[in-house]
């Protein structure tokens, strides 16, 4: 099965709806290692306590 970055994201915690097409065209075109870089991040990140610096949707913020 090929590595389906959208969904590696996704089940990594990302919340990637709503993201631009152009943007979620880039975000699919991440390789494994660069997917297993952000969920790394975002795993030691608590989503409890930080907030993101963009509040609009259509950005897509990945990092929190």
């Amino acid at each position: 099965m090929a590595f389906n970055a959208l969904e590696a994201l996704r089940e990594g915690g990302h919340t990637i709806d709503g993201v631009a097409p152009e943007k979620l065209a880039v975000l699919a075109a991440l390789s494994p290692q660069e997917v297993d870089v952000l969920n790394s991040i975002r795993e030691r990140l608590n989503p409890e306590e930080v907030t993101a610096h963009v509040e609009d949707t259509t950005v897509g913020a990945l990092v929190w």
